[in-house]
């Protein structure tokens, strides 16, 4: 499970918020559970009459494997004891996307007002990351689910230690010994390519689904011109862009060895080879 949060000022571009919250065209389904429109219009109203920075936080809560309304109830109930909002006051929508590899159709966009007008107090940001992430584990334990190997590891399994739950501690320290993950891609880039209307993961699995049958780097760049995608020399050497044709422009998804995880120089080697290697020795 992910949970991601953004601080969103006074000055944020409220109809770009609520056109990706409330009617975001890369979903099968939109369901707002709590909340409008208007309450996030107050929010900002509330924050800017105080004088505050910060008029919104957005959590977005994307598990891995299966997890119903309730469950995903439950993690929100966390993150508003943890950080001391109150639900009732917040914006709850849920979002239903295509089943990609490795992840669940359901996400949950969480908004909540960064100044509480009534006890007239900001909604604490302390070490926000190590927090969110201990919650996910948190989550994932309850739920059965696999432990995700966060960036946070160390500074979570203190915290729950700290917290009385030495079991689950335990397993995070183990978590913490592993190198950390690095994704391939941000979620900046992830949202950059959804406003020139590309849906990044997609093209990174059809790209990773060619490199895995593909005999040799000519059947991998022919399948994947299938798909629309063409690949160019970058800038530094040995670097290879994927980019997609969309409307008659040119989208760049990414440098090739960072989408498919794969180390630059094998990439390399089996795009440029003359005499191109075969796909088992990728």
């Amino acid at each position: 499970m992910i949970i991601q949060s953004a601080r969103l000022g006074t000055g944020t571009d409220l109809p770009k918020l609520t056109g990706h919250v409330f009617a975001g065209a890369a979903n099968d389904a939109i369901t707002v559970l709590h909340g409008a429109q208007d309450d996030l219009h107050a929010m900002r109203a509330d924050a800017a009459a105080a004088g505050k920075a910060y008029a919104i936080r957005h959590f977005k809560i994307a598990p891995a494997e299966t997890t119903d309304r309730v469950e995903a109830a439950d993690v929100m109930r966390d993150l508003a004891q943890e950080f001391g909002f109150a639900l009732a006051h917040c914006v709850i929508v849920e979002h239903a996307k295509p089943r990609q590899p490795g992840g669940y159709e359901y996400h949950w966009h969480l908004l909540v007002p960064e100044w509480d007008p009534a006890r007239r107090r900001v909604l604490d940001n302390k070490w926000a990351r190590p927090r969110q992430e201990k919650i996910a584990r948190r989550a994932e334990a309850r739920l059965g689910h696999a432990l995700v190997t966060g960036r946070w590891n160390a500074a979570v399994a203190r915290q729950l230690e700290e917290d009385g739950q030495s079991d689950l501690a335990a397993a995070m320290a183990a978590l913490a010994a592993r190198p950390r993950p690095t994704g391939a891609y941000s979620a900046g880039q992830h949202q950059a390519a959804a406003r020139k209307g590309v849906d990044l993961p997609t093209y990174v699995t059809l790209i990773r689904e060619a490199w895995a049958t593909a005999q040799d780097g000519q059947e991998f760049e022919a399948e994947i011109e299938k798909r629309g995608i063409i690949l160019q020399p970058g800038d530094n050497a040995g670097v290879w862009l994927a980019l997609v044709n969309v409307d008659g422009r040119l989208v760049k998804l990414g440098a090739l060895h960072k989408l498919l995880q794969v180390p630059r120089a094998q990439v390399h080697a089996v795009i440029s080879a003359e005499d191109m290697a075969p796909a088992a020795a990728m």
